[in-house]
């Protein structure tokens, strides 16, 4: 005889599976959000970067940094030299170039070399061999990918050669450099650190500067891609960082979420080794755990292109005064 209850006992067993898999991935939930907290504590208040030299380092070894004479780029290169790296800086103006090594190496036993090249302008993989050759012969321990560039304003508003210019220096530049220093690289008896810088506006797709985030997300995808392909042998940090007091942004902007170079440089090196993808110092880091992505699409979108018809005007400006 069937149990006229046995349907009831089914639902409840139902029930009561379907309560314990609710509470284990609540669980799991609260679990993650108390690691991520106590990461996120652990990255500010104690964490300290690695001994660089020792991790990456060999006889006479060298720091390569693209866009190194201006911004987070020299910066790097300052940071580096006082950890007894030699420095070379890849860029386009030479004389900047070498005052910008000068005071680098002011004081300091290291050595200095520099390449001159436009990476908003070299566009195939064959125009970067070329630069490697130039650096075949330095043991290249860590290597910043850090030249970017950057025109704010709607898509539809950008002219072709901005267009074009965004996506070379920011997507182009961080792939075809790195093809092109790879079997240099792995050569290497000890391991190499690469940081990619990418951007917060690359974390998602932001109306407004569409070229420029897509093209720092490409650059973090490719950062973060060959830490797990490469991680015998190198470490990558894809650097997803928010607005710096550098010449691109205005070295007078102010706020909280603007930070200096020498805090967005420490923070950078503070994590190579040890994560693959960050956004870095402690305001930065909270902002993009706080800040909804559509308020910061929102946000940006809104102020794109007045951005952009100030910029426009200011290149008038600057040609008739020519």
């Amino acid at each position: 005889m069937t149990d006229p209850f046995s349907y009831v006992t089914s639902d409840n067993k139902v029930c009561s599976y379907l309560t314990y898999l609710a509470l284990t991935l609540g669980a799991l939930q609260i679990l993650s959000w108390v690691y991520s907290q106590l990461s996120f504590l652990y990255r500010h208040l104690i964490k300290k970067e690695k001994d660089l030299i020792a991790t990456y380092g060999q006889k006479d070894t060298w720091a390569v940094v693209t866009g190194g004479s201006d911004g987070i780029g020299e910066q790097f290169c300052h940071d580096l030299a006082e950890k007894g790296f030699n420095i070379c800086i890849i860029a386009r103006n030479e004389k900047k170039m070498q005052e910008k090594l000068a005071q680098i190496s002011h004081g300091k036993k290291i050595k200095t070399r520099y390449v001159v090249g436009d990476l908003a302008a070299l566009t195939k993989y064959s125009d970067y061999a070329k630069i490697a050759d130039q650096i075949k012969d330095i043991d290249i321990s860590i290597l910043i990918l850090n030249a970017g560039w950057t025109c704010m304003g709607p898509f539809a508003s950008l002219t072709p050669d901005e267009v074009e210019q965004t996506v070379t220096i920011n997507a182009l530049h961080p792939v075809y450099l790195i093809k092109a220093l790879l079997p240099q690289l792995l050569k290497r008896d000890k391991r190499t650190g690469v940081i990619v810088m990418s951007s917060g506006l690359g974390s998602c797709p932001v109306p407004g500067v569409i070229s420029y985030s897509a093209a720092k997300a490409f650059a973090s995808y490719l950062a973060q891609g060959l830490a797990v392909e490469l991680k015998d042998k190198m470490d990558f940090l894809s650097y997803e960082c928010g607005e710096v007091k550098t010449k691109l942004i205005g070295k007078n902007r102010k706020g909280f979420h603007v930070i200096t170079t020498d805090r967005a440089t420490g923070a950078g090196l503070r994590d190579l080794g040890t994560l693959s993808v960050t956004n870095g110092g402690f305001a930065h880091d909270l902002a993009m755990r706080v800040l909804p992505k559509w308020l910061l699409q929102k946000m940006v979108n809104k102020v794109s292109l007045k951005t952009y018809q100030k910029y426009r005007a200011n290149l008038e400006a600057e040609k008739k005064g020519q």
